[in-house]
């Protein structure tokens, strides 16, 4: 089951940081992060030392299909343009 939360007020990496340690806890397993293009845009130019962009092997076939485009302390950031900007998925 996903869960999905705002940061929208300001760039809150405090709550980021919170949700992804509690995901962790509660379910056991790391959690794959989706958010919409412009909220990346948003954390990448804030926050671009805690976000490492993904080089793409082999012309990026396959990071590209599965959508990572970001890895964020680890864990793996995907786009969903379905999600309002500022609104982070927990999958």
């Amino acid at each position: 089951m996903s869960e999905k939360f705002s940061i929208v007020k300001e760039i809150d990496m405090m709550k980021l940081n919170e949700k992804l340690s509690e995901f962790f806890n509660v379910k056991g397993y790391s959690p794959k992060i989706f958010v919409s293009n412009e909220t990346l845009e948003a954390l990448s130019k804030s926050y671009v030392q805690e976000m490492k962009r993904i080089k793409f092997v082999d012309g990026g076939v396959l990071a590209k299909t599965e959508g990572l485009i970001v890895e964020y302390q680890g864990y793996g950031m995907f786009e969903d343009n379905d999600l309002e900007f500022g609104e982070i998925e927990l999958r």
